[in-house]
């Protein structure tokens, strides 16, 4: 049997604002992002929902981001709050190709710990179909930016939703960590950080000067997954680089 081949981008929005150009909205630029890169799921950062902050953006009316975004690709797109903000909704969001009607069961928003307090953060995962009974799990997230302590509990309360899968899982997001962290190093050890396999572990943020590397793509290693690129967009719509992973999942 041929492996599945999936593409992957992940990609932190800056709330529908051109980040080096304040005051512009940057929906148009992140659409033809992601239409160029023709990713199977994307997952999406800082999503506002019907906030007054998107309201200034776009002449005095509040968006829903996500169902712009999705209108302007395509796609399908599905919102996951993970706390309110501006009025309105703020956080995750998944595009797929796929018709969200062909979801094995409703997209999932489960809000992760938190224990040092500071903004709500969350995990949307969606299920889709393989064939023979099988099903792949892709899920968004955005971890603390606050507090290493928060990063580390939320990095464990993903795990543990891996752990409870049978089925192919990806994991993609903006993660706030530095490489060198607990957090990372406890994901890495139950993920594979495509990065890595692919060599290309390039600093993600600030897009003008980066110094960071906080926008990955993980996989489980509990099945046979080939990373056969791994690739950051030059686009400068947000203050993140969109990072493009392209996977095989072939035959156990």
């Amino acid at each position: 049997m041929p492996p599945h081949k999936i593409k992957i981008l992940t990609y932190n929005i800056y709330h529908g604002e051109a980040f080096y150009r304040p005051g512009t909205p940057n929906l148009q630029e992140v659409a033809k992002v992601i239409d160029a890169c023709q990713p199977d799921l994307v997952a999406l950062q800082e999503v506002d929902r019907f906030t007054q902050r998107s309201a200034q953006l776009s002449g005095g009316t509040p968006q829903d981001l996500c169902a712009e975004l999705a209108k302007l690709t395509g796609l399908h797109g599905v919102f996951g709050k993970a706390m309110d903000q501006h009025g309105g909704d703020y956080g995750e969001a998944i595009l797929s190709r796929l018709p969200l009607d062909l979801a094995l069961s409703p997209p999932t928003t489960r809000i992760l710990p938190t224990p040092e307090g500071g903004e709500s953060r969350a995990l949307l995962t969606i299920d889709y179909p393989l064939g023979r009974g099988e099903k792949i799990t892709f899920a968004a997230t955005h971890l603390c930016h606050q507090h290493e302590a928060n990063r580390l509990a939320q990095v464990k309360g993903i795990i543990q939703v891996a752990d409870a899968l049978d089925g192919p899982f990806i994991l993609a997001g903006d993660f706030n960590f530095e490489t060198g962290e607990a957090p990372y190093h406890v994901l890495a050890a139950a993920m594979k950080d495509t990065g890595v396999t692919a060599g290309n572990t390039a600093l993600t943020w600030p897009y003008d000067a980066p110094t960071t590397r906080l926008d990955i793509v993980f996989v489980d290693k509990k099945h046979n997954w080939a990373v056969k690129d791994v690739a950051l967009i030059d686009n400068d719509a947000s203050d993140h680089f969109p990072v493009l992973v392209t996977l095989e999942l072939h035959p156990q």
